[in-house]
């Protein structure tokens, strides 16, 4: 498969690449920061290819995506995975802070969606997968814009499956729960263990564990499987 990842040369999304990659799909890997990671997870696999683009702006993104189509021919499957956090409590939250977290969880997914849409129309089909996350699924406190920016990217995932099914389009999410990566890595041990011990498998997350979900929705084992958000948080919600 020909796969375009957004925030893939971090963290989950790094792991996603890596685990794609390993299994000789051809992924063009989206990333503004993390240019090191990014060259080593293409000197690392030949099947790789890497583009730097803040996907908050319009031009950027259509350039990203215009490499990708005139490097691989086309496209088989679109992953938004770029993300950031906010933590806060919602008073506090400035308009700017808001619309750079806006900017980059939702609007690039749906950047991104308009871009891939029309290349799986003509195509007859294709696969978007959407990483979301539990908080919005089930909102966190001091958490409130993060949840809601979360929960719109859930709300257009099905939207988006029950528009586009007819077309041979899946379009599904992944919502992990605590997962070890940096994003988390400003949490003090001791709440790790209180979230730790709040899991019922009690552990936390590896990025694998996402990118297995992954992996089992982009394969034709999923094939009957639309507007779904697969949870990955070990139980945590229950």
């Amino acid at each position: 498969m020909d796969i375009f990842i957004t925030g893939g040369a971090s963290g989950i999304g790094e792991q996603i690449s890596k685990m794609l990659l390993s299994k000789a799909h051809r992924v063009l890997i989206c990333y503004n920061r993390s240019e090191k990671s990014a060259q080593k997870i293409k000197s690392d696999y030949p099947n790789a290819e890497i583009f730097k683009a803040d996907l908050t702006d319009r031009k950027q993104a259509e350039a990203f995506f215009e490499y990708g189509i005139k490097t691989f021919g086309g496209i088989d499957a679109l992953i938004n995975c770029a993300g950031v956090s906010l933590k806060g409590c919602f008073q506090c939250v400035s308009d700017e802070a808001f619309d750079s977290l806006m900017a980059v969880n939702f609007t690039c997914v749906y950047k991104l969606c308009s871009l891939a849409v029309p290349c799986f129309l003509a195509k007859g089909g294709g696969s978007i997968i959407n990483i979301a996350s539990i908080w919005g699924e089930s909102p966190a406190s001091c958490e409130a814009l993060y949840s809601a920016s979360k929960s719109a990217v859930i709300s257009l995932t099905k939207a988006m499956a029950a528009e586009l099914g007819s077309s041979g389009i899946r379009v599904n999410c992944v919502s992990p729960g605590v997962i070890d990566t940096k994003m988390n890595s400003a949490l003090s041990a001791e709440d790790m263990e209180q979230l730790r011990l709040s899991t019922p498998l009690e552990r936390i997350g590896k990025t694998d564990d996402v990118a297995n979900a992954v992996d089992f929705l982009l394969s034709d084992k999923a094939s009957f499987i639309t507007g779904q958000n697969l949870i990955v948080d070990g139980g945590f919600l229950l």
